[in-house]
């Protein structure tokens, strides 16, 4: 991944943030030009389109970590050495338990 992709990522937050309310408010301008001048113009149509837009973009728009688990968690989960941990952990813990085991029978 290079700096500039992690730059954006981290970014995403802020992103989500200014689109969501770059909606909010030319949707609330366009409703207010509707209720004061009477009249549904082009550039009121514009705005309500760009409005709902930017909305849906500030609401779909993954954050930062979310962006994350998306990037990561197929790597992570479709790695080798990631798999064979669990394999070797059980192993260890069988082992140890073993001896435990062996410990407790032996004081009895």
């Amino acid at each position: 991944m290079s700096s500039w992709l992690v730059y954006w990522v981290l970014m995403l937050d802020k992103m989500v943030i200014a689109a969501f309310l770059t909606g909010v408010v030319f949707f609330g301008i366009a409703l207010l030009w509707v209720l004061i001048e009477e009249e549904v113009t082009r550039l009121v149509k514009r705005m309500l389109i760009f409005g709902c837009l930017a909305f849906a973009v500030g609401v779909f728009m993954p954050t930062t970590k979310q962006a994350c688990v998306i990037y990561l968690l197929p790597k992570v989960s479709n790695n080798e050495q990631v798999q064979q941990i669990p394999d070797k952990l059980l192993t260890i813990m069988n082992k140890k338990l073993d001896e435990w085991v062996e410990d407790v029978r032996g004081k009895k």
